[in-house]
């Protein structure tokens, strides 16, 4: 089994908010394969309960979320992002005349003069985004593996890391929390068009703080994402279902 200990970056500029978390009581053991450890199976199972259960999750057909976006250094701006079932998504400023829509496969770049379909590889990483009720339900049927990887320590807490493949190879590391089996990171590639060319970015992390509930589901509140050359913050505003 993997072993790993880590501090978290994100807290240098962000340490109050792990003090906020809303972690639920430790639960039942999990499920373990023949070696002793987890299977990846029981840990996105706990994690489905530890968030509201499949039923809850299953009836909400859109959902809507405001957040405040907070550069270091800069004056933060508003962005909003709603969803769909099963996997159309709505992503830009509120009330501004640009965004980026993605309805199954395919997105586009949406404004005043039209909209523009973006490249293939752009809208793959779109799409996995778009899916309302995320990689984790029903991997098996959407061509996801997952793999149990092992476990490491992060802020003073053990995780467990599960990695999943796409269709197209693509990998997300997630990290759940062993005690509460909330997701506490996540690392995963990024992408940009640079003079009309997709360009690989580095890998981003994500950390995953202040689960609150909304209509008996825990969504993380505040996050941080961190790539070589930046960092931002993102805390939410408003969150609104089946409205």
């Amino acid at each position: 089994m993997n072993r790993r200990t880590f501090l978290n970056p994100a807290l240098i500029v962000f340490g109050a908010v792990a003090c906020c978390a809303l972690l639920p009581a430790a639960s039942s053991p999990l499920g373990a394969a023949e070696s002793g450890e987890p299977t990846a199976e029981a840990v996105i199972a706990k994690y489905v309960e530890a968030i509201g259960g499949l039923e809850a999750l299953q009836k909400v057909n859109s959902r809507r979320v405001r957040y405040r976006v907070h550069m270091f250094g800069r004056d933060g701006y508003s962005m909003e992002r709603s969803w769909k079932r099963p996997n159309i998504m709505r992503s830009g400023p509120p009330g501004a005349p640009g965004y980026t829509l993605t309805e199954g496969l395919k997105s586009w770049r949406v404004g005043p003069d039209g909209r523009m379909e973006l490249p293939d590889q752009v809208a793959a990483d779109f799409a996995r985004r778009a899916d309302i009720d995320g990689p984790l339900v029903d991997s098996a049927k959407k061509g996801i593996s997952v793999e149990y990887v092992g476990t490491e320590q992060f802020d003073m807490a053990e995780l467990h890391q599960i990695r999943l493949t796409f269709k197209d190879g693509t990998q997300w590391e997630l990290f759940f929390d062993a005690r509460s089996g909330l997701l506490r990171k996540r690392r995963q590639p990024s992408f940009y068009i640079l003079n009309n060319e997709i360009t690989r970015g580095p890998d981003t992390w994500t950390y995953i703080y202040d689960y609150r509930p909304v209509q008996d589901i825990l969504f993380p509140h505040v996050w941080v994402q961190a790539t070589d050359d930046h960092t931002h913050a993102f805390v939410t505003e408003e969150i609104l279902i089946n409205e």
